[in-house]
């Protein structure tokens, strides 16, 4: 039934999409952008959004990547019957461009991070981490339906576990229940909380909502053998000396999710607020309250929307000529989000882009 239910839904909105991005033309970044949040020249990070759900975030001798996948399925009438392949040319393409080589030699990725266990956020894991990476110096940070994924897929070493929360309301959940990951060098430091995923139908998630809870036998290699998982945002924390907080970013990349389920409480918020704030665009319609009641509780500084293109096209044509992701008002997104900032005043403080992928945007700080 779910499968019967998702080819409908293909068909629907196999076309549409396409015609819309000019609609959002404003808003959209194509080249490298520069944000100064504040006049106190400590340094800088460079965020470069790779795409659907991912961004590479780097500092100095250190760098993250959150949910990589490069190797869009399409055309989307397709993605059922299609077996999904990893393109390791557009993926060694990236690493040349940010890395001077295909491969992080020097071991400045010290972890990715997995936001939940769908293909268009794990599929190329196992390819970039074992091809692209130093296996010596990146961690895997995800949760067990992740592991149990990853087990089959020739990575001969446990991920970092998440512990799990059991309480997914922020108000209920007390700060010894947080468990903050430090790289091992120290540098960045991360803080997973449990959050859940949109629909993306009329009410129904189309693909498996299953969690886990052994091994599976074989690494998938078609989009519904993926199941959703457990769902985490990530609160990422650039640190400087005596682990000051020198840049704060929450993303919320991973999945659109109802009123404010996954949001950081108000003892973690008081530590050290929000500067750069990752909105998941991708089925908002779908649930309540989002993105509004993100933004009145965190009043980031700078807004970066993501997983609002078409990743059912080639990766390159979203590089050049972007299209929306289907079934999704990005028009409406936009118009919500420049509401609730002037409902706060801070429409002239706050900014707000989507990048097309591959784009690079440095804050400064």
């Amino acid at each position: 039934m779910r499968k019967l239910m998702l080819l409908i839904v293909i068909i629907c909105t196999s076309c549409s999409g396409t015609r819309k991005a000019s609609k959002i033309k404003p808003h959209i970044a194509d080249k490298p952008v520069s944000i100064p949040l504040a006049h106190y020249g400590a340094g800088s990070s460079i965020i470069t959004y790779t795409g659907s759900g991912g961004f590479l975030i780097q500092q100095d001798s250190s760098a993250i990547l959150i949910d990589p996948y490069f190797s869009n399925i399409n055309p989307l009438p397709l993605i059922l019957f299609k077996k999904l392949k990893t393109d390791t040319i557009l993926i060694d393409d990236f690493f040349e461009k940010n890395f001077g080589s295909s491969k992080d030699v020097s071991g400045l990725i010290k972890a990715i991070l997995i936001a939940h266990s769908h293909y268009d956020h794990l599929a190329d894991v196992p390819s970039i981490y074992l091809r692209n990476c130093n296996i010596d110096s990146t961690e895997i940070i995800g949760g067990p339906t992740t592991n149990h994924i990853l087990k089959n897929s020739e990575i001969d070493k446990d991920i970092t576990l998440i512990r799990p929360v059991n309480e997914l309301n922020s108000e209920n959940i007390q700060p010894k229940a947080y468990q903050w990951i430090y790289t091992r060098n120290n540098q960045i430091r991360i803080l997973p909380i449990p959050t859940e995923h949109a629909p993306h139908f009329c009410g129904i998630k189309l693909l498996s909502s299953k969690k886990l809870t052994k091994d599976l036998s074989f690494f998938p290699t078609k989009v519904g053998r993926f199941p959703e998982g457990e769902n985490y945002n990530f609160i990422i924390d650039i640190l400087g000396d005596n682990e000051k907080i020198k840049l704060r970013i929450f993303s919320h990349a991973g999945a659109a999710c109802d009123d404010d389920i996954g949001i950081p409480n108000d003892s973690i918020l008081t530590e050290k607020k929000i500067d750069v704030l990752f909105l998941c665009v991708a089925n908002f319609n779908q649930v309540d309250n989002y993105p509004e009641k993100v933004i009145q509780r965190l009043k980031p500084k700078f807004i970066i929307g993501n997983h609002w293109e078409n990743f059912f096209r080639q990766y390159r044509k979203n590089t050049r000529k972007p299209a929306t992701v289907p079934n999704t008002n990005v028009k409406r997104f936009i118009k919500n989000v420049k509401q609730q900032l002037e409902s706060l005043n801070l429409k002239d403080s706050t900014m707000f882009i989507l990048p097309i992928p591959n784009t690079a945007i440095e804050i400064a700080y």
